[in-house]
């Protein structure tokens, strides 16, 4: 049976860095910063770009989360998503079908990121990066694309 998730390869690519993050400092959870540390990690996706096309220092911004989490404690279960995670996810995929997108990707995950008070958030605004701001680099990065149009029926 297919997987029917709506989630693009680099963001199924980015949850999994994400897991691996939290696994490496060592925390029982997965949080805001570590869903962006696997944002970073994947590299070559949207949200990426978006950073990159912002002049943001991937290495620094890495550094600079890593730094505010620390290093946790050994856990023999595997890291879960904290409540601030799920409303990012339910943020997130409000925002791609706002846009009228059919699939959910990381440069949708960016922008939630930004919609949730959450050390990511804060670090992204520490680089100069707020929901608009990705926004409008995403629109450049994307073009007009025919998926990115207002909806019909909104009212």
């Amino acid at each position: 049976m297919a997987d029917r998730t709506p989630y693009t390869p680099r963001l199924r690519e980015a949850i999994i860095l994400s897991k691996c993050e939290a696994e490496r400092l060592q925390h029982g959870h997965i949080g805001p910063e570590h869903l962006l540390l696997g944002i970073i990690q994947e590299g070559g996706c949207l949200a990426c770009q978006i950073l990159q096309e912002s002049d943001v220092d991937l290495d620094l911004m890495k550094d600079t989360l890593e730094l505010a989490l620390g290093t946790g404690s050994t856990s023999s279960d595997p890291p879960r998503l904290t409540n601030t995670s799920f409303e990012i996810w339910e943020t997130m995929s409000e925002i791609a079908q706002h846009m009228g997108h059919r699939f959910i990707g990381t440069e949708h995950m960016l922008l939630g990121l930004t919609k949730i008070d959450s050390g990511a958030a804060q670090c992204l605004r520490g680089f100069g990066l707020t929901y608009d701001v990705i926004s409008q680099q995403k629109q450049q990065l994307s073009g007009s694309q025919p998926n990115t149009r207002p909806r019909r029926n909104q009212g």
